[in-house]
């Protein structure tokens, strides 16, 4: 066997224990907060990274993500000496960790043995969601009774819960949205168990996939038409549903009345970021601004984070960071010639507003996956420029 096939044999290995650790964060021990955990990732991570470090040629980007890690860690350190370091901190070095290791595990293989190993572990991820929710039947089936009370009695694959966990599905959907059998299966998956978890978020992603299959080769007119479509049957919806008797729906109409609410849920926690934003703009240290929320409201959040990427940004890092990542996400989102990389980075633009925490390695996996191909690619145009 050559040494090429070696290392092509070794990459693949690497980015299949990436892709489960990151996929499948099982808890291996829960921290004294009883919130945060430390993950299967947490472990595989760093053990990568080691053996990645073996390698001769480290692959290493001076980018925009650069920059970011580069001022997010100085105002970590700074505010940290003010404020005090908090252990959420080491998030961020995960962080960091999975976007290079990321960018140097796919620069060396092909784009076909990436969606190889993407839909071995979909199959992987998806079914074992399936069979969680066989065991977990009885709390699942209670969920409307109980208006979400027994979401809190089923193991997650993935930290952060029900939402978080559609939203993976969805974001594997994504990258099959040129496979139309394999892509409607995922997109029904996800509708299906929006509607079992009650999740608002869920049913958002469901339509804005169906919305970007609908779109993925129409021209500008004929998109507008399909918006106009989707937004009439809600308006159908609206008008001749009978919200009491559907949980879901009714959910989606009080949302402007959650938000009013400072006593609970993101009413609460986006009232108690908004406070902090009026004496500081420079950020409190990961991990310190939900503490002092905390002390503003006098009461201690289920919650370690803020629901609003953005405001955790701010109110972490401060607006120097926030900006620079607003920068390269936006940049990626408008410019990107990968299709199924420009609609993930629209859908997690969008959905930052109500969920993720910023340290959530999935997207810092896919970014570094991104740019690894996107650059791939960019050589090889050139190359065949130079010869022509």
């Amino acid at each position: 066997m050559s040494i090429s096939m070696l290392n092509k044999k070794y990459n693949i290995l690497l980015l299949f224990f990436m892709f489960s650790s990151i996929f499948i964060q099982i808890p291996i021990i829960v921290l004294a907060n009883g919130i945060s955990s430390i993950k299967s990732y947490h472990i595989v991570i760093p053990i990568l990274f080691l053996i990645i470090l073996i390698r001769l040629k480290i692959v290493f980007f001076k980018n925009d993500v650069f920059l970011f890690f580069l001022f997010s860690l100085m105002s970590a350190i700074i505010n940290g000496f003010i404020f005090g370091f908090n252990m959420l901190a080491a998030q961020a070095l995960f962080c960091i960790l999975t976007y290079y290791m990321a960018i140097n595990i796919a620069y060396y293989i092909k784009l076909t043995d990436y969606y190889k190993i993407l839909k071995i572990i979909t199959i992987v991820f998806v079914l074992a969601v399936i069979i969680k929710s066989f065991y977990y039947y009885e709390a699942l089936s209670m969920v409307y009774d109980t208006r979400q009370a027994t979401l809190s009695i089923p193991f997650w694959l993935v930290g952060g819960g029900h939402n978080l966990e559609v939203t993976y599905i969805a974001f594997l959907a994504i990258f099959f949205i040129k496979r139309k059998a394999i892509f409607y299966i995922l997109l029904t998956i996800v509708a299906f168990f929006s509607i079992i978890y009650l999740s608002r978020i869920g049913m958002i992603e469901a339509v804005m996939l169906l919305f970007f299959r609908l779109t993925l080769n129409m021209s500008k007119k004929k998109i507008f038409i399909v918006i106009c479509c989707i937004f009439l049957v809600f308006l159908l919806l609206i008008l001749n549903i009978n919200f009491e008797n559907s949980s879901l729906l009714d959910r989606f109409i009080n949302i402007s009345k959650e938000l009013q609410n400072t006593k609970e849920g993101r009413g609460m926690l986006w009232f108690a970021a908004f406070e902090l934003l009026q004496s500081n703009l420079n950020g409190y240290g990961i991990g310190n601004s939900i503490l002092m929320a905390e002390d503003i409201l006098n009461r201690n959040f289920i919650e370690n984070n803020f629901h609003n990427l953005y405001l955790q940004y701010l109110l972490d890092l401060g607006i120097l960071p926030l900006l620079v990542y607003l920068y390269l996400i936006l940049k990626r989102a408008i410019s990107s010639k990968i299709k199924e990389f420009k609609i993930f980075f629209i859908l997690f633009i969008m959905i930052s507003f109500v969920q993720f925490t910023g340290y959530d390695v999935v997207f810092w996996f896919f970014l570094g996956l991104h740019d690894a191909i996107n650059r791939k690619l960019y050589l090889q145009k050139n190359q065949k420029e130079v010869l022509t």
